[in-house]
């Protein structure tokens, strides 16, 4: 069993998903278990994270506290408080208030985290400032258990054996994306810091790693609110349509590759992103995980950025943009064969197979439509070539078909009509015309006969019709 560290908005749309997968577990039903949750809720937390006001749901404090104790005392999940921008700061007055500039700032901080600390069980932190604020007052804070953010992109042995030895406080990292590919930096850095890695992020530009482009740059606009320059649009959406098999080179990891990395690296915590997009794709995403399982689109594993940039068309972005490049993860090999010691350095460069994987793929999907459009067109000759040895068309079908399909007499009507029949039968019998019934010919041909009866009955003569 792997431990599943969930994004959530904590509102209660994503409360009931994250509760509900928590009790699939605990009826014995998937292979992997939700233990955490993270995110950082609008108004609840003042500081700010790495999302922009807009992104975040608004969450009032004193709602913010129930959940809270409800996730912690009848599901047993640990909350991790996002505290993670750049630039730790009190909203809508950062210019001022931040804690490069205003020391006051950093008070308040403490006193924040002094307030929640009760109910939080890490805090995630990508500011070395607030690493250092929480050591510093972490005999009044109670020594506050620290996750590093990904962000911090702490990529090497060295700086993950630096920090165990001067950053006590730090319980566990989330380490650099890029590095997910390699076992054996994950497995020598998870024994110096338990390490926690993001499993569905596919952060990249044309499939070259973000940080150290765009990736700093692109979260310091989110928290400042930037509303000039966003490298989401006009760099990784761009980038991506031009290079499709870059979303084969990201970083990502496959439900059922979890067993694998447990095996291979000792890690035993992942990390589930999507806090920001609507509750029944965290549901879906949620769901692949806790089973270890995913079959569908490679694309579906992500909230797209389209849709996050555009929450009040959400649905609409999601599904669109997923359909952009279609790479079943079926056809994805197994991760040994393709992506076992992936190179970070000649990705792209002398390393080509990622690109050569997509375009088989496309090949054999394109050869499966042809095959499958010529499978139709041969059943439809099919159809005319038998159709033709029958001698009839499409128009005498049609025709057979409407007179099939005329409306029969009921049967009560069936009954009346034969009754109607029998009792003229008998009229015609007594009249002297058997099996006929009776029209306004056999009613002439009666009062004839009528009048030579009576003629012959005059004259002691008996006729018989």
């Amino acid at each position: 069993m792997a431990n599943l560290n969930m994004g959530c908005d904590f509102s209660a749309e994503h409360l009931s998903v994250v509760t509900h997968l928590a009790a699939i577990y605990k009826g014995g039903e998937t292979k992997h278990k939700i233990t955490d949750v993270y995110g950082s809720p609008g108004e609840a937390n003042p500081f700010g994270s790495t999302r922009k006001y807009g992104r975040e749901t608004m969450v009032e404090p004193d709602m913010f506290a129930n959940r809270l104790s409800l996730l912690r005392e009848q599901f047993g999940i640990k909350i991790n408080l996002a505290f993670n921008s750049v630039l730790p700061h009190k909203k809508h007055s950062w210019l001022s208030s931040n804690s490069f500039r205003n020391p006051d700032v950093s008070k308040e901080i403490v006193e924040y985290v002094k307030t929640w600390g009760p109910l939080v069980d890490y805090w995630i932190l990508a500011s070395p400032l607030l690493v250092e604020l929480f050591h510093n007052n972490r005999e009044y804070l109670n020594n506050p258990q620290i996750s590093i953010s990904t962000i911090m992109n702490v990529h090497s042995l060295p700086q993950v054996k630096w920090i165990a030895e001067h950053w006590p406080l730090v319980k566990k990292i989330c380490p650099a994306l890029w590095r997910n590919r390699d076992f054996h930096f994950l497995s020598l850095g998870n024994n110096l810091v338990p390490f926690e890695l993001l499993v569905n992020e596919f952060c990249s530009i044309d499939g070259v790693e973000c940080e150290g482009l765009y990736r700093q740059a692109c979260y310091l606009s989110q928290a400042v609110e930037a509303t000039h320059w966003n490298p989401m649009e006009t760099c990784c959406i761009a980038s991506r349509q031009k290079t499709p098999w870059s979303w084969l080179q990201a970083r990502f990891i496959l439900p059922q590759w979890i067993e694998e990395y447990k095996k291979h690296t000792g890690v035993n915590r992942y990390k589930i992103t999507g806090r920001t997009h609507k509750a029944n794709y965290i549901a879906k995403i949620g769901k692949a995980y806790i089973d270890g399982d995913f079959d569908g689109n490679l694309l579906e594993l992500w909230g797209q950025l389209q849709a996050t940039l555009h929450q009040d068309n959400w649905q609409e972005e999601q599904e669109k943009a997923e359909q952009e490049v279609i790479i079943p993860v079926s056809m994805i090999p197994p991760f040994q064969e393709h992506y076992n010691n992936c190179g970070l350095d000649d990705c792209g460069v002398y390393c080509h197979r990622c690109e050569a994987l997509y375009k088989k793929i496309r090949k054999e999907l394109e050869m499966s439509n042809k095959d499958h459009g010529a499978a139709v067109d041969e059943a439809d000759t099919e159809e005319v070539k038998d159709d033709e040895e029958s001698g009839t068309t499409d128009d005498e079908q049609n025709e057979d078909a409407k007179k099939g399909a005329e409306p029969t007499a009921k049967p009560e009507e069936e009954s009346e009509e034969s009754a109607a029949k029998e009792e003229n039968a008998d009229n015609a019998t007594d009249d002297g015309v058997e099996g006929k019934s009776s029209s306004p010919a056999t009613d002439e041909s009666k009062d004839e006969a009528d009048s030579e009866e009576a003629k012959d009955s005059d004259g002691d003569t008996e006729s018989q019709g």
